[in-house]
């Protein structure tokens, strides 16, 4: 799909958001759901692959049933954190913001499409390391959610940092779900070791065959996840 035609989509989408309604949320307003998004940017995923991905939360968040999901639930909180090697930096790329009516959504959706692949990323695959940094981010963001979920996107097992087993139970620990996109080029079995060992009992597993499938699974991914049908899926098979 071209950018042009993407523009389009995002305008109408945007338009009819907006047409919704949706006000901006207070301070001590309870959101029904914190979304962080983990973005793989170590050096095994080339521009190409980076680029999918972004596109992927872009055209998602873009879209209109989604976008009409997040409204009818009085908003959402969503942040992007970018990770890698044990030793990288995790920041977070987008912070924190509330999603309660369309120009929330329009900026979000901005903010994602203006990020550029970082350089300088170690090729590791940390993922133990991600969701503990991620924990601590959720934990520290100010927002009260009723759901609070990371959202782990990486196209290989762990081969560096800390175990990822014991982050993923801290993470069950403070009452936050880790879900799963498994991208399986290289790594066919990839969809059984995130169930294994990545995602919480709560969480689920989505896939994509390859990178070039990412913009499709991240859709069905946060279709799940903002619309809050994900429980129980983790010890099942992946979500179609």
């Amino acid at each position: 799909m071209s950018m042009r035609i993407v523009g389009r989509l995002l305008g109408a989408a945007i338009a009819a958001a907006i047409a919704l309604g949706g006000g901006t949320a207070s301070a001590e307003r309870r959101l029904p759901l914190e979304l962080l998004l983990a973005v793989d940017v170590s050096a095994s995923v080339d521009a190409e692959e980076f680029e999918l991905q972004k596109q992927g939360i872009v055209q998602a968040f873009a879209e209109e049933s989604i976008m009409q999901s997040i409204l009818s639930q009085g908003g959402i909180a969503v942040a992007v954190m970018f990770w890698s090697g044990a030793t990288a930096p995790r920041p977070l790329v987008v912070g924190w913001s509330v999603l309660s009516d369309g120009g929330g959504i329009e900026s979000f959706i901005a903010a994602v499409a203006r990020l550029e692949r970082p350089s300088g990323f170690p090729s590791s695959t940390a993922i133990g390391n991600a969701i503990e940094s991620a924990v601590r981010a959720v934990l520290d963001n100010g927002i009260e959610g009723g759901r609070r979920v990371i959202d782990i996107a990486s196209d290989g097992k762990v081969n560096d940092g800390r175990p990822v087993t014991r982050a993923r139970d801290l993470a069950a620990s403070r009452g936050i779900t880790v879900n799963g996109l498994a991208v399986l080029g290289e790594e066919p079995d990839l969809e059984d070791y995130f169930r294994a060992n990545v995602v919480t009992s709560d969480g689920f597993v989505k896939t994509a065959a390859s990178y070039r499938d990412f913009i499709e699974s991240m859709e069905a991914k946060l279709r799940l996840e903002i619309a809050g049908l994900a429980g129980g899926q983790a010890a099942g098979p992946s979500v179609p």
